[in-house]
């Protein structure tokens, strides 16, 4: 949702990380979020930061301020419980009880994708399908996670696992999460969930494009494909 118009009214102005976390606390829509909040900004736009330095692009890190400010303003306003968070929840909902049913019929196993704040709301629901309103015999072959960052929420505690021992959801067969090592806003599962599966992706692009180019690299979709055999799901 980074570049969608609805993203874009989270925040108005620079988009700096001070600006970032006061926004999120107290701006527009009345987040009422608490200080755990500005943590995860600070956390997020230093690794970008680290990671703009490390490959020597320290001219891109002021371009890449509003479009992790925009990113973190849809997480949160999701994460907030509320009209906007159900009304998601309802819409994803859907889409993956008529794939649960397409799939129950015989029309090939049910395998659920998301990219980035997808793949956080994905498993955020999967967590607990019934408090999701999801079926009660939801049968999940494969969950892949791209880009997403379900680990960084986590352990912020701002998931369904809030207190408790994280694992790959029950309801669930096999979680592969998927990430450029150059993504700023891709995070590693394994060493969080017990049951998830890292893989690396090189997506051959720069750190300003890592986060939006893995479904545009047709390679992708072949190295998937190739693990889901191997898996025994397709």
């Amino acid at each position: 949702m980074i570049d969608s118009d609805a993203a874009a009214t989270v925040f108005a102005g620079e988009a700096s990380t001070e600006t970032i976390a006061e926004q999120l606390k107290t701006g527009p829509g009345a987040f009422g979020i608490t200080d755990v909040i500005g943590e995860a900004v600070l956390a997020v736009t230093d690794r970008v930061r680290n990671a703009a330095s490390t490959l020597g692009f320290g001219a891109v890190r002021g371009n890449l301020s509003p479009a992790i400010g925009l990113f973190l303003g849809d997480v949160f306003v999701y994460l907030k419980d509320g009209d906007v968070r159900q009304r998601i929840r309802a819409e994803i909902g859907k889409a993956v009880t008529a794939a649960h049913l397409a799939s129950k019929a015989g029309k090939g196993p049910l395998i659920l994708i998301g990219h980035s704040m997808g793949g956080v709301i994905l498993v955020d629901m999967l967590a607990n399908p019934r408090a999701a309103g999801l079926p009660d015999d939801l049968k999940v072959d494969a969950l892949l996670t791209v880009g997403s960052q379900p680990g960084f929420f986590a352990v912020l505690d701002l998931l369904a696992w809030s207190g408790a021992q994280r694992k790959k959801p029950g309801c669930v067969n096999r979680w592969l999460n998927i990430f450029d090592p150059i993504d700023p806003l891709a995070f590693r599962t394994d060493t969080i969930f017990e049951g998830a599966e890292d893989f690396s992706f090189n997506s051959v692009t720069g750190i300003m494009e890592a986060h939006s180019k893995y479904f545009q690299r047709p390679q992708f979709y072949a190295r998937s494909r190739k693990r889901l055999k191997e898996f025994g799901i397709l």
